[in-house]
């Protein structure tokens, strides 16, 4: 029997040509590093910007788990700091891991225009779990 060789987290980031996100626009990689990645998109609304604030801190975790890795989020909290005006245009979503524990992972995002303003801030707590888990 053959054994299959599977992706890191970063290595799958790494290989999509667009995140995977159902953002309206087409949000693209600034940055996919590991326990560091930008995304940049067009929000249509306030939720899509929680969403696209969620996807970046769980890719942010994504990238640090080994091949058999998944994760579990446990609690997000945002704090909207602007508004996004509608000319805004693209924004620029960064989250990054803070502290990476065996079991538990804290992100942390911010949210920043074109001109480098802060319009929102994040924080995650994750839950790192293997694949088996996640399924149960």
């Amino acid at each position: 029997m053959e054994a299959v060789e599977r992706q890191s987290g970063l290595d799958v980031l790494r290989t999509t040509s667009h995140p995977p996100l159902p953002a309206g626009g087409q949000p693209r990689w600034v940055c996919v590093e590991e326990g560091d990645v930008v995304i940049a998109a067009v929000p249509r609304a306030a939720r899509a910007l929680a969403g696209l604030i969620e996807a970046v801190l769980g890719f942010a975790i994504r990238s640090t788990l080994r091949p058999d890795g998944d994760h579990v989020l446990l609690d997000l909290r945002v704090s909207y700091l602007r508004p996004v005006p509608p000319t805004a245009g693209e924004v620029y979503v960064r989250g990054w891991v803070r502290e990476s524990g065996h079991q538990v992972r804290f992100a942390e995002a911010d949210v920043c225009d074109v001109a480098g303003g802060v319009l929102a801030t994040a924080s995650a707590t994750c839950l790192v779990v293997s694949a088996e888990e996640r399924t149960r």
